[in-house]
């Protein structure tokens, strides 16, 4: 019997200002930024990956922070 790590997070941030590539700027700036393409159609998009989960239990998160 195994075992899945998942993370259940929503699929944009929470700023209402920053884009993640700014607030990945602005809050870690020695960290260098290798967000891909997919950011550049969403700029909001969360900085952490939450498809495992989405694929594994079937969950889909209802609420956006941003409207």
């Amino acid at each position: 019997m195994g075992h899945e790590v998942l993370l259940v997070v929503a699929e944009d941030i929470s700023s209402r200002e920053l884009t993640s590539r700014q607030l990945v700027q602005k809050l870690l700036h020695d960290t260098e930024w290798r967000g891909g393409q997919e950011y550049d159609k969403e700029p909001y998009l969360a900085l952490v990956d939450g498809r495992r989960a989405q694929r594994v239990l079937g969950w889909k998160p209802q609420y956006r922070w941003r409207s």
